[in-house]
């Protein structure tokens, strides 16, 4: 593995298909049990396929050089007069902790505001 060079830019997208299984084993390696034992939601492979199917415009990667170094899953939920966004996971590679990748919190934040959220 290639060490991380700080100017390197990171790059947020939506996630791709391609995206699905990388994303599930970071995850897998961030949302343990023994780290979180009150997880109110179970880490699986659905968490992702699901939210990808349902909510692919709420659901981005940050990655540098072609490296996965991040992923926010969000969704939107209606309820009769009012519309309101979440985030779901959002999980950083240790990595590249602590070099902007949470940015992609704004961006979903963003997304879902033009959605009137």
């Amino acid at each position: 593995m290639s060490s991380f060079d700080e100017t390197e830019a990171i790059y947020v997208r939506e996630l791709g298909i391609d995206d699905i299984a990388p994303i599930y084993h970071l995850g897998e390696g961030l949302f343990t049990s023994d780290l979180y034992p009150y997880l109110y939601r179970t880490w699986d492979e659905w968490e992702v396929i699901g939210l990808y199917n349902t909510d692919p415009e709420y659901c981005l990667v940050a990655e540098t050089d072609g490296e996965l170094a991040g992923f926010i899953l969000g969704t939107i939920i209606t309820k009769a007069s009012w519309t309101y966004g979440y985030i779901l996971w959002l999980g950083v590679s240790p990595r590249f902790q602590r070099r902007g990748v949470a940015d992609l919190v704004d961006k979903v934040v963003a997304r879902m505001i033009e959605q009137k959220c």
